[in-house]
């Protein structure tokens, strides 16, 4: 499917699903961008979003924007190097949880 090049990006409160000293994990939205794209009209994105709440998080992977899911982001450069290092490396897997 293609993704459209109007942006109208969900307006859904941030879902935290976690946070501590040294990750975020948050609930991404489908529609939403990761990361701010080129133009100020690109510019609402979850990464801006989740920062405007944690003022140190950083970046780990991505999602696309019409993709959902969860997203991690590091509270530390510490944390950034070695969540990003584990998942160029695939050794993050992710399970659904048991209910």
């Amino acid at each position: 499917m293609p993704v459209s090049s109007d942006y109208t990006p969900p307006q859904d409160p941030l879902e935290i699903l976690h946070e501590d000293h040294q990750i975020i994990v948050v609930d991404k939205p489908a529609g939403l961008l990761s990361v701010p794209g080129r133009g100020a009209d690109l510019a609402d994105c979850l990464l801006t979003r989740v920062q405007a709440v944690f003022a140190t998080a950083l970046l780990v992977h991505r999602l696309d924007r019409d993709t959902s899911g969860v997203m991690v982001f590091a509270q530390t450069p510490h944390a950034q190097r070695v969540l990003s290092m584990q998942f160029e490396l695939s050794l993050i897997h992710i399970s659904e949880p048991t209910r």
